[in-house]
């Protein structure tokens, strides 16, 4: 069978399974997904923006964010809409989220209301027709899309977009003169992807990411419209020290897995993390900080407007 085939047959199977897992739950994790996971791009919420406004009749005013994680994006979602909801399961995640709201709040006085709540992709809690845009970054391979999309139809206002993102595997960029060291770099990094002893806990539903959603798109009679984009540098993560790219390493979920299974403590000889992070050390000849590097993910971003 062809690839697309694959992708739609797996899409169908993890449609029926249960949705989000107990994810990112240990506290070192979620700090190390909050510090090290990347930033999105002006350019990608300019084209988030500019899709809306052509399709909405009214005024882009409020946005929900599903599967917040740590904030990140219902943060920046502050800048361009009055009033943004992050939703998620974990707790410990949420917490994260409203410590960097109130430093942000404290840093710069916002005149957007931010509220950030327990939720699912199923069950959002929140009034039918209630929200201009919703954003998913992320985090659709881990919905029960039977249930999300009717759910984000009945929160979406008539003509209301639905943003869904991810990314693949990063690529190391470092400044010129040491492109072949990067290019080393990142032939360590995805190999402590997808090998032993991390690569086995990678979930299946991590297989969606890979085919970039196809198979799971929003589709008529809920949703129509429909666009994709591939943006290659929409997510950076600029790195300063090698070490950063370990704790990079330490917010995935396979890592956190692999480690609970094998009971390794971080920083142990055992830990994956570090044996990354000598690697790197070898290829940029360097025992010690700092270096200047750059994670850059290939980004795709699904674009779709709520039928009536």
């Amino acid at each position: 069978p062809s690839r697309m085939m694959k992708n739609r047959a797996a899409a169908v199977f993890l449609r029926r399974i249960s949705s989000m897992k107990a994810l990112f739950t240990d506290p070192t994790q979620v700090n190390n997904y909050a510090l090290y996971r990347p930033d999105y791009s002006n350019g990608l919420y300019t084209k988030i923006i500019d899709y809306a406004n052509q399709n909405m009749n009214s005024k882009l005013e409020t946005a929900v964010d599903i599967g917040t994680g740590t904030g990140q994006v219902a943060l920046k979602l502050t800048e361009l809409c009055g009033h943004v909801i992050g939703l998620d399961t974990s707790d410990q995640q949420l917490e994260v989220a409203r410590q960097l709201w109130e430093s942000k709040s404290a840093l710069k006085k916002s005149s957007s209301i931010l509220k950030f709540a327990k939720g699912s992709s199923e069950k959002t809690n929140l009034e039918m027709s209630s929200t201009n845009l919703i954003t998913v970054a992320q985090a659709l391979h881990w919905f029960d899309l039977d249930l999300f999309y009717p759910e984000a139809h009945r929160i979406l206002k008539p003509n209301g977009t639905l943003a869904i993102w991810g990314y693949d595997k990063p690529i190391i960029e470092a400044d010129s003169g040491n492109e072949l060291k990067a290019k080393k770099a990142t032939e360590i990094l995805h190999r402590m992807f997808d090998c032993e002893p991390v690569g086995p806990f990678w979930d299946v539903r991590r297989q969606l990411v890979y085919a970039e959603l196809r198979g799971c798109e929003p589709t008529p009679p809920l949703f129509s419209q429909l666009q994709r984009y591939s943006l290659s540098d929409a997510a950076v993560r600029p790195v300063r020290s090698l070490e950063a790219v370990g704790g990079y390493m330490r917010s995935w979920s396979a890592y956190a897995a692999c480690m609970r299974h094998h009971g390794w403590e971080t920083d142990s000889e055992q830990d994956p993390a570090r044996t990354l992070v000598r690697g790197l050390q070898e290829v940029f000849e360097v025992a010690e900080e700092p270096v200047e590097l750059r994670l850059a993910f290939p980004v795709f971003l699904l674009l779709a407007t709520r039928q009536p």
